[in-house]
């Protein structure tokens, strides 16, 4: 029985995959998905959506959502290691819009803040959830079908 085939393409695909077991290139890979994870995470700020394309709930103010100053979307920052990558930031109310938050009058009966130009006083506000960011252990199709292909690249 023979074998037969382009064994210099054979030889070059040994070498590829000997070389994804090397901690270079996994650092690269992590790196490389790490990076697309932000540009997921700023296309979803361009276009108020959450990584799994359910459209934010508009704000009473209309506008861009979370994007007057990009103070957000700006602070994600991406790091990378041979076995994982992480967007992190230390913008303290991220949280807040990640997962939605009633926000209490604590000093005084009202809170008091402006709203298209505007004073306005109210006991309690709703923020909506607003996610930015992929639930663990779920990235979700937009973000799934980018890593892919990155990972293919």
């Amino acid at each position: 029985m023979g074998v037969t085939g382009d064994f210099g393409k054979l030889a070059e695909l040994i070498k590829k995959v000997g070389a994804a077991a090397t901690p270079e290139w996994r650092l690269r890979l992590s790196k490389n998905l790490a990076q697309e994870a932000r540009t997921q995470m700023v296309n979803g700020f361009i276009a108020q959506r959450d990584p799994y394309g359910t459209p934010w709930k508009p704000t009473l103010r209309g506008g861009q959502i979370l994007r007057d100053k990009a103070i957000l979307m700006n602070s994600v920052k991406p790091s990378a290691t041979a076995t994982s990558f992480e967007l992190s930031t230390n913008v303290v109310y991220a949280g807040v819009h990640q997962r939605g938050a009633t926000i209490k009058a604590k000093a005084g009966r009202y809170l008091k803040f402006k709203v298209g130009g505007k004073w306005a006083q109210k006991r309690q506000v709703v923020i909506p959830q607003r996610r930015f960011m992929p639930e663990a252990g779920d990235a979700g199709p937009i973000w799934m079908t980018a890593f892919r292909r990155v990972a293919d690249e």
